[in-house]
């Protein structure tokens, strides 16, 4: 883990926040979702409060809307995720 490169994000299941690190310098940006490009790193993470597995995609540059993967997903859903 790298000093000054967490973020900290919401668990889809309790909402309790936790940190996430970023890869590295070039993936910087992360989603919950894939991205029809494939330029992701995918890591998983664990809540803190209700040990969730959480996998966040890590993308090299942040993608317009239209450009995540969003199959099997409700809008209620794609709407939340640009929260986070």
């Amino acid at each position: 883990m790298n000093p000054g490169n967490e973020n900290k994000y919401a668990c889809p299941t309790c909402g309790n926040a936790f940190e996430a690190f970023k890869v590295d310098d070039t993936f910087k940006f992360a989603s919950r979702y894939t991205c029809t490009e494939n330029d992701y790193k995918s890591q998983s993470y664990s809540c803190p409060n209700c040990e969730e597995i959480i996998t966040l995609y890590w993308h090299a540059e942040q993608h317009d809307v239209a450009e995540y993967n969003w199959e099997g997903t409700s809008l209620a859903k794609r709407i939340l995720s640009r929260l986070f």
